[in-house]
């Protein structure tokens, strides 16, 4: 079983997201490893593993996904005001962990 875990950045003009293979699991070529893991927990969770992969000295990064989103219209014309509608958000992390799975 290998463990991949996932950071997602939800931030004001888009939501980044990774799928990271630590060092210790990284040192497995992903063929000989048995299933993935799908267990999560709140600051992480597990998929399986792809082809998209970039080396680091601490572990491997196996796909990067990225999605946009914009502010609302400041109908109230309040100086320094910006709205967002969370379902958005929702939206774009749907859309990162999908591409990160997908892969």
């Amino acid at each position: 079983m290998t463990d991949v875990f996932i950071g997602i950045d939800v931030g004001t003009q888009g939501t980044k997201a990774i799928a990271y293979l630590p060092a210790a699991s990284s040192s497995k070529s992903p063929s000989s490893t048995s299933s993935p893991s799908f267990s999560s927990n709140s600051s992480s969770s597990s998929i399986g593993i792809n082809n998209n992969q970039e080396k680091h000295q601490h572990g491997r990064i196996l796909a990067r996904a990225s999605a946009t989103y914009s502010l609302l219209p400041n109908n109230d014309n309040i100086a320094g005001r910006a709205e967002q509608d969370p379902n958005d958000w929702i939206a774009a992390v749907r859309s990162v962990l999908r591409t990160l799975v997908t892969d």
